[in-house]
């Protein structure tokens, strides 16, 4: 007969599992695995596994690693009061507010996990239509007055900036999103087969000036996992099939169809 099907398990690494790693790089697993200057009740042990955490994923996305990537919908973004509408007039969305070219507003704000949009699309709030693709400036927004369509975005100062409309716009945005807060033992470390790069950082930032030769060691052998974890990445996209895109075809964003 054939046996039990085995039961579905999540493919990343548990805090826990990475701090043992840890304890084992830094002599401190000798009686128990558990550790005693790295316990899990040391009030140390998470912010220093979450500081290296966080090393992890910015060098991974500094070398174009692909970060988690989300999407949502941020509603009912108001136009520009007419008393301000003009080409020096611009609007903003942060993680606390929609200002709109004269007031602050409490809503749409951005996720608390995001880090940077990556593409925007825009359509008149409450309506059936498709999302429109904005244009990203790159080099600080036109010098044009309100339209019926937001048309331009640009990150800056951590806001989302655009011209801002005439009329009430949703706004479908997908970005790059932090992963969550490493808070005990038992939390998911959200980088597949991370492990390695984590603990070796969180070693270097345990051991400190401590470390001696060490730390040399150690910040090679972080520097090897993360380059094996980007090429892992490379080699996937490097069999991607692509194609020109066709010049004038619906999907770009220049909104020429707005202007």
């Amino acid at each position: 007969m054939p046996g039990a099907p085995q039961q579905p398990t999540i493919p990343y690494p548990t805090a826990e599992q990475v701090l043992r790693l840890v304890r084992v790089f830094c002599l401190d697993a000798g009686i128990t695995i558990d550790g005693d200057l790295l316990s899990d009740t040391a009030t140390y042990t998470i912010p220093i596994l979450q500081a290296a955490y966080e090393y992890v994923q910015q060098e991974l996305g500094n070398r174009g690693f692909e970060t988690p990537t989300k999407e949502t919908v941020l509603l009912n973004l108001t136009p520009v009061p007419a008393a301000v509408q003009g080409p020096g007039t611009q609007v903003f969305i942060d993680w606390t507010q929609y200002f709109d070219g004269e007031n602050q507003n409490a809503s749409p704000v951005l996720p608390q996990d995001c880090i940077v949009p990556v593409r925007l699309w825009e359509r008149p709030n409450g309506s059936v239509l498709r999302f429109v693709p904005m244009g990203v400036a790159n080099d600080g927004l036109d010098s044009l007055p309100q339209y019926t369509y937001l048309r331009q975005w640009e990150w800056r100062d951590d806001k989302l900036y655009m011209i801002g409309s005439t009329q009430a716009q949703d706004l479908r945005m997908r970005y790059k999103a932090l992963l969550p807060a490493l808070t005990g033992p038992n939390s998911i470390v959200k980088i597949f087969q991370g492990g390695n790069a984590i603990a070796y950082d969180c070693a270097i930032k345990f051991a400190g000036p401590r470390a001696g030769e060490a730390a040399a060691y150690f910040t090679t052998e972080r520097d090897k996992a993360i380059s094996q974890l980007v090429t892992r990445i490379a080699r996937k996209n490097q069999r991607r099939n692509s194609r020109p895109r066709p010049y004038g075809t619906m999907g770009q964003s220049n909104h020429s169809s707005y202007c």
